[in-house]
């Protein structure tokens, strides 16, 4: 798989050969708003501390920009704790979408979040 170019790209069967080794294993902790809620907590309070370093060494106005990046890891975290409350209260959650379908309409995707495993 190391010398795979554009050239000499996998076909579909050699793709699913790939993939064969490769097994879904189910999240088995569960998600916690409180948990969402320490994520935004933490976010907010690196932002802070990021600033306070920041102004502490006299840097120019320009870096401090720097202090968006922790907005993408607090987004990243809070959206997966979201997705496992979500994955393990699916049945709760397809109860009430489904009073919101037509009668010939059905919920064909899985809900869930899976972390890959290389075998």
């Amino acid at each position: 798989m190391n010398n795979i170019e554009v050239k000499n790209a996998p076909n579909a069967l050699l793709s699913r050969n790939i993939l064969s080794k490769v097994s879904p294993i189910k999240e088995n902790r569960k998600g916690s708003r409180f948990l969402a809620l320490i994520y935004v907590l933490l976010g907010v309070g690196m932002t802070i501390a990021t600033v306070l370093i920041l102004a502490a060494f006299n840097v120019p106005l320009f870096f401090y920009l720097f202090t968006l990046l922790w907005l993408p890891f607090t987004i990243l975290m809070i959206g997966y704790e979201q997705s496992l409350i979500v994955q393990n209260h699916r049945t709760l959650f397809l109860k009430y979408i489904a009073q919101h379908f037509n009668r010939d309409e059905k919920f064909l995707q899985k809900y869930g979040t899976k972390v890959w495993d290389i075998h």
